[in-house]
């Protein structure tokens, strides 16, 4: 599995608990990556994320875990984050960057958003946005992340 060195230079979520960063991301995984077989580049933003929420790089594999997860407590504190206003804004501009990631939003996502826009009662405005951000040229998103050394 590629490795990446990149992080978003900015996060709104990078400050938050650990509990709290994990559940967000195992949140992600689960939403917007539900089929067994994730692509490679569904996975690069994952990891990216990962690095700039300041998580080890193993947390990946349990967030792929998760999404098959039987573990009801977890699985409805994850759910509390999802619908905590901390996260609306950040959460749909991540679901964007891995469709930008994966070449674009399928129909499917474009779904995926369209509820997710209904269930977190977001405004045109976030969902303007977000579809502007999944057409983002590459050397916008330079500006975006930040290659670490290591």
């Amino acid at each position: 599995m590629q490795k990446t060195n990149y992080k978003m230079r900015a996060h709104p979520l990078r400050d938050s608990d650990l509990k709290f960063r994990k559940s967000y991301l195992k949140g992600l995984t689960m939403v917007v990556l539900p089929e067994k077989v994730s692509e490679e580049n569904d996975l690069l933003i994952l990891k990216v994320l990962i690095n700039t929420l300041n998580l080890e790089s193993d947390f990946l594999d349990e967030c792929l875990k998760f999404r098959y997860s039987n573990n009801k407590a977890e699985i409805e504190e994850v759910k509390n984050i999802l619908k905590s206003n901390k996260v609306r804004l950040p959460f749909l501009i991540d679901s964007f960057l891995i469709g930008y990631c994966n070449n674009g939003i399928s129909e499917e996502g474009q779904n995926v958003v369209e509820t997710l826009v209904k269930m977190f009662d977001c405004s045109e405005t976030f969902y303007g946005l977000g579809r502007s951000l999944s057409k983002l040229s590459e050397d916008k998103l330079e500006h975006i992340f930040n290659h670490v050394e290591e």
